[in-house]
C-alpha cells in the first residue's frame, strides 16, 4: 500500500501480513522476505504499472476540496482510464480524440496494440483532464472550434425548446 506523509512529497510503499483463516501459507515452513515474496510473485512489473494511477487517487485525495467536485465527465473519464482498457483504445483511435489531440498517428497505432503503452497513455490523459498537467498537446484552434460546436448545439436545442414551448402555450390557448 502506498501513502504520503502530511508535507512529505514522496510516497511511502508499506506493507503488512494479513492472516485469514483459509490461507494455509501461514502453516508453511519456509519463511521469506516480503522483497523476496514480491520478486517471486513478479509484482514489480504491475506495480510500476500502477504506480502513476496511485499517485493521481494520492493527488486528488491529498488536495481535498481545492480541487473541487470533479464534474460526470471527469468521473466517467477516470472510470474509462482506470477500469476499461478496451474502451479507452476505441476512444483514443475516435474521431472526436484524434481532432481535439495533436498526437501521431504511428503513436496511436502503437498504442492500439500495446496494452502497456496504452495504460501508461492513459494515466497521462488522466493527468492533464484532472490536474490540468498538459502532456498530450492540443491541436491549434481545436478548443475554439470545440466550444464553438457545443454552442451551436446549444442555441439548437433551446431554439427547440423555445419552439416546443410556444406551441404547447398556442395549444393549451386554443384548447386543443
Amino acid at each position: 500500500m502506498g501513502v504520503r506523509r502530511k508535507d512529505e512529497p514522496q510516497v511511502e510503499n508499506i506493507y503488512f501480513v494479513v492472516r485469514e483463516s483459509h490461507c494455509l501459507g501461514h502453516e508453511e515452513p519456509h519463511r521469506q522476505t516480503v522483497a523476496d515474496y514480491r520478486t517471486e510473485q513478479g509484482i514489480e512489473h504491475h506495480d510500476e504499472m500502477n504506480r502513476e494511477w496511485r499517485d493521481i487517487v494520492l493527488k486528488k485525495r491529498s488536495s481535498g476540496p481545492t480541487v473541487g467536485a470533479p464534474s460526470a465527465r471527469s468521473l466517467q473519464l477516470f472510470d474509462m482510464c482506470s477500469y476499461d482498457v478496451d474502451s479507452f483504445r476505441a476512444f483514443v483511435q475516435s474521431d472526436g480524440f484524434r481532432g481535439l489531440f495533436d498526437a501521431d498517428d504511428a503513436a496511436l497505432e502503437e498504442l492500439a496494440r500495446d496494452e502497456d503503452k496504452l495504460l501508461a497513455f492513459s494515466m497521462r490523459f488522466l493527468n492533464q483532464v484532472l490536474f490540468g498537467v498538459e502532456s498530450i498537446p492540443i491541436r491549434p484552434g481545436a478548443r475554439e472550434r470545440r466550444i464553438s460546436k457545443r454552442k451551436a448545439v446549444w442555441a439548437a436545442r433551446r431554439r427547440d425548446a423555445v419552439a416546443r414551448h410556444r406551441e404547447d402555450l398556442e395549444r393549451q390557448q386554443y384548447g386543443e
